[in-house]
């Protein structure tokens, strides 16, 4: 895929045009684009957000975009051409509302007419007056309620007079028969056998529910949640054991948060999908290798000193397949020898194989 920036003619200072082939599965209505320095590590950010340049990723809605057969046009105005220098190769990410698009694009900016002054910032929205609450409603008056009338009670009648002996005579009787029958009753008597409750037969284990599969849309939603660079690079992990297409895409945008978090181990991870020599189409979620690329991601690796990093960077810079300043094979010695210092048994067996010193 090919990346072309132009700016047609009658075009407003600081209006371009970027052209970008094979990317016609994206969604120009919710496109939107983010551009990294070279070394991946800085990011454009909002204009009049404050620094132009900044650690984190930022998404940036262009000015329109429209797909023409394979090519994509995305037009952008100064609010993002202002703070891009001429010449200079940066890093475009393109996503839309399904979520990131994998791989990255190497954008050549070239030379276009800008404005005399800076582009005027962005006016802050006033905020909404907030809704006065509705006063509450009086409520009905209540009428007096009449007393309640009551009947007179009634005056129990008095009780016949009764010999003051018997009564006395006959409440002694009744309390020994009852005394009587009671004592025979607690003699007698047989204690209930409780009955014993059968236990439950335990319910039939349900089969374990079989697990979600691993896609894009799910790294994609897992990102929402604003993971740490740790948990990014786990669950990377995970999604690259489980192997489907899939989820080795899912992994791409996985790798990627958790290398701008400083992972370097996941910067080496991005370097081995687009290097020539690991690229394969089950396990690199690129369309297709790109030996700069995978120098870009090494590097970033192995300025955090990533063993791994260092030793893949050096083999690169030995297989001839890069090209620039300080780029050779002696550099990719020094670099070997790096990794070996830090442990790597591969970048040692190398250095061995070449006759070079550790």
């Amino acid at each position: 895929m090919a990346t072309e920036v132009t700016q047609p003619p009658g075009s407003a200072p600081g209006a371009a045009l970027i052209s970008v082939s094979g990317r016609q599965d994206l969604d120009p209505e919710s496109l939107r684009l983010a551009i990294a320095q070279p070394n991946g590590q800085k990011f454009l950010q909002q204009y009049g957000a404050g620094d132009a340049w900044g650690s984190t990723r930022t998404w940036l809605k262009p000015a329109g975009a429209e797909l023409d057969g394979a090519l994509l046009r995305i037009r952008v105005d100064e609010r993002l051409t202002w703070n891009l220098q001429a010449n200079v190769t940066y890093l475009l990410a393109l996503a839309d509302a399904g979520g990131e698009a994998p791989g990255e694009e190497r954008l050549r900016w070239k030379a276009i007419r800008l404005p005399s002054e800076a582009p005027p910032r962005l006016a802050e929205p006033e905020p909404e007056p907030a809704m006065a609450a509705p006063e509450p409603e009086p409520l009905p008056d209540s009428k007096p309620t009449a007393p309640e009338l009551k009947a007179p009670e009634r005056q129990p009648e008095p009780a016949p007079q009764r010999s003051r002996w018997l009564v006395p005579a006959l409440a002694a009787v009744v309390a020994l028969i009852a005394a009587g029958g009671g004592a025979w009753w607690f003699l007698n008597r047989e204690e209930p056998v409780p009955p014993v409750a059968e236990s439950p037969a335990p319910p039939p284990e349900a089969p374990p529910a079989p697990a979600a599969p691993l896609t894009t849309a799910t790294a994609t939603a897992f990102l929402r949640t604003s993971p740490d660079p740790a948990g990014a690079l786990t669950e990377a992990k995970r999604y690259m054991q489980e192997g489907s297409r899939d989820a080795v895409q899912g992994a791409l945008l996985l790798f990627r948060r958790a290398a701008d978090g400083g992972q370097p181990e996941a910067a080496t991870a991005i370097g081995a999908m687009y290097d020539p020599e690991t690229f394969s189409p089950e396990r690199s979620a690129v369309p297709a290798p790109d030996a700069e690329k995978a120098q870009l991601w090494y590097e970033k690796a192995a300025d955090a000193d990533d063993a791994e990093g260092l030793y893949r960077l050096g083999r690169l810079f030995i297989s001839g397949r890069v090209e620039g300043p300080g780029i050779s094979p002696e550099a990719g010695v020094r670099t070997l020898q790096r990794a070996a210092q830090l442990g790597h048994p591969e970048a040692k067996a190398e250095l061995e194989k070449l006759g070079q010193p550790q």
